[in-house]
């Protein structure tokens, strides 16, 4: 459920309002891709996110570690998980992992209207609620079966091979 950046090629420059852009033909892909997670991850579990902090500038993806502290959104959404984690604008998107390198959310800015949220607090969809559209919409995807916990290096690599930068214009 990643895809890579292919930078586009302008069709019409120069007309004031212009967007429109033809992509190149090569195909890029991760070096790797996520499962997602079959079970639930418990409270306080230690949990992984890999993205593109700084919306690239560092080159590659970064690694955070944080904390599953919630099973809801701030107002009991059910198809959310609060995260305790320090992620940056660049970093929405990210599969959020467990210890196994399962996913089991993934990284979305949330908003409340004139509320500051801490910085290090964070919320991802839920897989389970990711894995019920995609059967929706008839979208194949990999289930880990693995309950193992990995090293941080294993997860660390799994996150940099799943991950790349996408830009929207």
């Amino acid at each position: 459920f990643f895809s890579t950046h292919t930078p586009p090629t302008p069709l019409l420059s120069g007309l004031v309002g212009s967007e429109m852009c033809i992509r190149d033909r090569t195909m890029l892909s991760p070096l790797d891709y996520l499962k997602f997670s079959r079970s639930y991850t418990k409270l306080n579990s230690k949990i992984f996110a890999s993205g593109f902090s700084y919306e690239g500038a560092l080159g590659t993806p970064s690694m955070n570690t944080g904390t599953l502290v919630n099973t809801r959104g701030l107002k009991r959404e059910k198809h959310l998980q609060q995260l305790l984690i320090q992620t940056e604008k660049g970093d929405y998107g990210a599969g959020v992992l467990n210890a196994a390198g399962a996913v089991i959310g993934l990284l979305l800015q949330y908003d409340i209207e004139n509320k500051d949220i801490p910085k290090s607090t964070a919320f991802s969809v839920k897989s389970s609620f990711i894995r019920k559209l995609l059967k929706r919409q008839r979208i194949e995807f990999d289930l880990n079966t693995e309950v193992t916990p990995l090293s941080v290096e294993k997860i660390s690599k799994l996150a940099e091979d799943s991950s790349a930068l996408i830009s929207c214009w």
